[in-house]
């Protein structure tokens, strides 16, 4: 009998590289699956997940509050459609859902913290109350815990205390079957062969050192070009405050051919501000696409960067506080062969870290669940 399970979010968008990824794998290890998340404007949906319908957003606190609890009501019903053997979710918002859904059908719950979700966002401390509660009423409904690194993973040990020990699933990446086509990033801008390029691809969001890296760039040596590849709410701002010689702007491109723009830099940046604890323990999918791509690092010196590329030799780390002199500096001195040291550093991490060691324990883990749920029913 096939094992099915139900993939459940809040948001699942096109450029979820861990849920394209967790979705492939599954499929490939004979594991039926469905994925079902909420429409929302202005937000596509990634390639097969099923949209869940909840009507556009009403104006006003009543109108948040009404459109919320049709989100929910959206969630329940698409839960109510199924009878999986496992229900895998991505985020605090389904996990009520998907506590239903398990009540009714006895399946087997996962949940995959990406982060710290009560700490995902600051700035909305009502937020990360109902984060807690949510979690901490469903702590002892969830089969298995997920999560993406060891200090992700001790938070939840520490302030969760009745959910499972989490299995930490790194955000990694296979090695490509063929090589990566370089000239796509160089072509696009303009740039010769010679060119140093300091990348940064993903969302222009806060938090991400991208006005340090738009302030740092006219201090580099002319040799150097700063890159931001992307799309987000700092991207009017960004540009207006760049210096247009020096600083160059991309959207964003499919994941499905990112290694083969990626290939043409010198350095990525990864470069989070140390703003609350899911930056202090952040790791990055982008931290595994360039070592995929032998593409070395600027990382910001936090915990889990500095343990998965700083200690094995593939990132320059600079201090959260670095101003727009000090990177400069420390980029204008770089060596050829430093460089090339910290891109074998690379290299090394994608060879001994690929996501199909890191996902199989999990796959063992699903058949495990769904072949008790399918004993018992």
């Amino acid at each position: 009998m096939t094992l099915k399970l139900l993939m459940f979010a809040f948001r699942i968008d096109p450029s979820d590289a861990r849920f394209l990824k967790l979705r492939r794998s599954f499929e490939s290890a004979g594991i039926s699956v469905e994925a079902a998340a909420p429409v929302l404007a202005g937000q596509p949906l990634a390639d097969g997940v099923k949209g869940l319908d909840a009507g556009p957003r009403p104006p006003g606190r009543l109108g948040a509050w009404l459109w919320n609890r049709r989100l929910k009501q959206a969630l329940n019903q698409a839960g109510d459609r199924v009878t999986p053997d496992v229900i895998y979710v991505f985020d605090p918002e389904a996990l009520p859902a998907a506590l239903r859904l398990k009540s009714r059908s006895g399946a087997a719950l996962i949940y995959d913290a990406h982060e710290f979700h009560e700490d995902e966002d600051p700035s909305a401390p009502e937020r990360g109350r109902w984060v807690k509660r949510t979690e901490l009423a469903a702590s002892t409904a969830i089969d298995t815990l997920v999560t993406v690194n060891a200090s992700i993973a001790g938070l939840y040990r520490s302030e969760r205390p009745d959910m499972p020990t989490a299995l930490i699933v790194h955000n990694a990446v296979d090695p490509a079957s063929e090589p990566a086509e370089p000239g796509r990033l160089r072509a696009a801008l303009g740039l010769k062969g010679d060119a140093k390029i300091l990348l940064y691809h993903g969302a222009l969001a806060p938090m991400r050192g991208l006005d340090l890296l738009v302030r740092a760039a006219p201090l580099l040596a002319p040799d150097w070009t700063v890159v931001l590849m992307g799309k987000g709410p700092l991207a009017e701002a960004l540009r207006f405050a760049a210096d247009p010689a020096r600083v160059k702007f991309l959207p964003p491109v499919p994941h499905a051919d990112l290694r083969h723009w990626i290939s043409d830099a010198t350095l990525g940046a990864i470069l989070y501000e140390d703003t609350g604890r899911n930056q202090h323990f952040c790791s990055p999918n982008k931290l595994w696409e360039l070592a995929a791509s032998g593409i070395p690092m600027l990382a910001t010196d936090l915990p889990e960067l500095r343990r998965l590329a700083g200690d094995r030799g593939a990132a320059l780390m600079i201090a959260p506080e670095s101003t727009p002199a000090n990177l400069a500096a420390q980029l204008n001195a770089l060596s050829s062969e430093a460089l090339a040291s910290y891109s074998d550093a690379a290299r090394g991490i994608a060879r001994t870290q690929t996501w199909s060691s890191e996902v199989a324990p999990l796959i063992e883990r699903i058949h495990a669940l769904g072949a008790a749920r399918i004993r018992r029913a």
